[in-house]
């Protein structure tokens, strides 16, 4: 990524320090003063992952600040302050704490770049933890919510999918687990082969439907744009099943946007520039005074 660029950190109230990197502007124009913080998915880390770049370059030369940034579940285990076992890394973390790590970015953007208006912009489970920070607590410096393909984290529906044998089984296993230690790693086959700690995996798809997207949308006041690969949605695994059904209808273009992105996959590995138009013209449209 060309041009001016810095990494940055930031501590959350209850400890954990994340980093990032900021981009910044290449040019002014229209965007000049919007701040865009990016919300990798599970496991992930800010600079692993090509799904920003293209939108990162055009949002820059628009005169926007760009934040890819670090969540408390990048990579599959990182270390904590007080050990591996702090809620770190995609085997240990509690979604519901990215609230915290909402916080912290926010504030550092409004220690470090003052008072600006902020659009989150979240990937895979980025975009479910992006919609759950800002439909859980009023913030009035969010402007927009980019959910680029979030899952529909919900039980009842994962329990009655195509893939439910193998959803039911994991579910089995972390819950006899986690009667005896919450933080004991498991091996499981669903949503795909990964290790991760009994706890984590009830929290993310157990019975306590926190983080069901079609539950929480009703409570964001923003604007908000869902994006799609064409790839995924034509032969969707059990979290992406209902997407068309159920989520395109609460999407009327007034302040909820759905677009699908031709030849895309989940990753958008041949939709990241198809990508940038859809989040640009969203910005334009509903963001931008």
């Amino acid at each position: 990524m060309s041009g001016n660029c810095e990494p940055v950190e930031t501590l959350t109230v209850d400890g954990i320090r994340l980093h990032g990197l900021r981009l910044m502007p290449t040019d002014s124009g229209p965007m000049s003063g919007l701040v865009v913080l990016t919300w990798h998915g599970v496991g992930g880390n800010f600079y692993s992952t090509h799904l920003f770049r293209d939108a990162t370059t055009r949002l820059r030369q628009l005169g926007a600040d760009v934040v890819w940034t670090n969540n408390r579940g990048h990579d599959g285990w990182s270390i904590g302050p007080t050990g591996p076992r702090k809620g770190c890394g995609a085997a240990f973390e509690c979604v519901a704490d990215c609230r915290l790590d909402a916080a912290a970015w926010e504030s550092w953007a409004e220690r470090h770049l003052g008072a600006r208006p902020i659009v989150h912009w979240g990937h895979s489970l980025g975009a479910v933890k992006s919609i759950f920070a800002v439909a859980s607590e009023g913030r009035a410096a969010v402007r927009g919510v980019i959910a680029s393909s979030p899952p529909l984290l919900s039980f009842e529906r994962l329990r009655q999918g195509a893939q439910s044998s193998a959803f039911l089984a994991a579910i089995e296993l972390a819950t006899r687990t986690a009667e005896e230690d919450p933080e004991r790693l498991i091996k499981v086959t669903h949503p795909f082969p990964l290790w991760i700690a009994a706890g984590a995996y009830l929290d993310k798809y157990g019975p306590g439907e926190r983080y069901d997207v079609l539950r929480l949308i009703d409570q964001i006041t923003s604007p908000l744009l869902f994006t799609y690969g064409e790839l995924e949605l034509r032969q969707p695994t059990d979290a992406f099943a209902e997407v068309v059904s159920r989520l395109v209808p609460r999407c009327d273009d007034q302040q909820r946007r759905f677009r699908e992105v031709p030849r895309a996959n989940h990753f958008y590995a041949q939709g990241a520039n198809r990508l940038a138009d859809e989040v640009i013209e969203f910005l334009e449209a509903m963001v931008i005074d």
